[in-house]
């Protein structure tokens, strides 16, 4: 649903005049062990992104997590296994 809204194309660079194709979809709240399960915040399109690379590294960096040059800021929260599935930390 976010790949249609965004046409396939990062939705940041989109508002910048920019036409680059989208590579994740990024929650604007981040998941944590505490909200992942509720659908207002894993699954709200209002919470979802469509994000090329760059745009995504830079919204994680403004975020303080993931990685940056080749170093950890802060490990994610939580993750999901091949399947989808949340795997917790």
């Amino acid at each position: 649903m976010v790949w249609s809204r965004a046409g396939g194309l990062c939705e940041r660079c989109l508002k910048q005049g920019e036409v680059k194709p989208a590579e994740v979809v990024h929650h604007k709240t981040p998941l944590t062990p505490e909200n992942v399960d509720d659908p207002a915040v894993s699954l709200n399109p209002d919470n979802l992104v469509a994000l090329c690379h760059d745009c995504h590294t830079e919204a994680h960096r403004r975020l303080g997590t993931g990685a940056m040059n080749g170093r950890k800021v802060e490990e994610p929260r939580v993750r999901f296994d091949e399947e989808g599935n949340v795997v917790k930390i």
